[in-house]
């Protein structure tokens, strides 16, 4: 696994294009690998990070963005990660929940909107993705509108930060490397940590 970090030129025409829209930025982040598999990506800051299975090789699209992607290798952190340990972390997420029908087949997604029903669907997905939250917070909240294949999307983003404990190693390092929840290709669902 590798973490790449694409520092953001945003007097670049392309790099506003890309910021403006989810859709145009999924589709720059996967040109820069040859062979396409759903990588996570979250902007962070003045930059796009993400995690791959593959190095970027595609310097052309990334450069769109603005600079060509500083790599690092994943494996030696993720090796490290045991059971009981801390971390501070940062999540952006498209928290959701899917209202079933009164015949019981699953039904409408609907965001959750508030900041408390955001901390509660944390809170529950904690156990499946291996970790206990000690203490967080939601950090920014928002929806982004955007249009795909002629169509409006809107999605409800949550940033969460805060510290959390490791209970199930495997979980967690599956957490941190295929993403938590929905919206992963619109850069939701990228666990970052750091002790």
């Amino acid at each position: 696994m590798y973490l790449s970090r694409i520092n953001i030129d945003r007097s670049s025409r392309s790099a506003r294009k890309a910021l403006a829209s989810p859709e145009v930025m999924h589709a720059i982040v996967e040109k820069c690998f040859e062979t396409s598999k759903r990588n996570l990506w979250r902007l962070d800051g003045s930059g796009l990070l993400v995690v791959s299975t593959a190095l970027p090789s595609n310097s052309e699209s990334a450069l769109q963005l603005g600079e060509f992607p500083v790599s690092k290798d994943y494996d030696p952190f993720l090796n490290k990660i045991k059971e009981g340990s801390i971390y501070r972390f940062r999540l952006k997420a498209n928290p959701v929940r899917s209202v079933k029908k009164s015949s019981g087949e699953r039904g409408k997604v609907l965001a959750h909107v508030t900041i408390s029903q955001q901390m509660d669907w944390l809170v529950k997905k904690a156990e499946k993705f291996g970790y206990k939250l000690k203490q967080f917070a939601v950090t920014e909240s928002g929806f982004v509108i955007f249009r795909r294949q002629g169509k409006q999307v809107t999605l409800k983003l949550a940033t969460f930060e805060g510290n959390l404990i490791v209970t199930d190693r495997e979980l967690f390092i599956a957490a941190l490397t295929g993403g938590v929840g929905r919206g992963k290709a619109y850069g939701a669902g990228m666990l970052t940590v750091m002790q």
